[in-house]
């Protein structure tokens, strides 16, 4: 079933190109899950903002948190 328009997607992570100044979490998450799952990794905000697209998605903001992780929160394309 289609998303409603009142839902927007939001995906919660440490992302390997956050902002300049952060702290370099995403990066050491990228290896943690890359050292402890099985073929696990941290993707890049842009990747999913590229996915989300081809899904069908508006671009995706990217909001940066004080925890150093980040929200990147999208919504359903509008259609005419």
């Amino acid at each position: 079933a289609p998303l409603s328009a009142e839902w927007l997607p939001a995906i919660h992570d440490y992302f390997p190109d956050q902002p300049p100044g952060k702290t370099g979490k995403g990066q050491l998450y990228d290896l943690n899950m890359l050292l402890n799952t099985h073929a696990g990794r941290c993707h890049q905000a842009a990747a999913l903002n590229r996915w989300l697209r081809e899904a069908g998605f508006q671009a995706g903001e990217l909001l940066s948190l004080p925890s150093d992780s980040a929200l990147l929160v999208t919504a359903p394309e509008r259609r005419p």
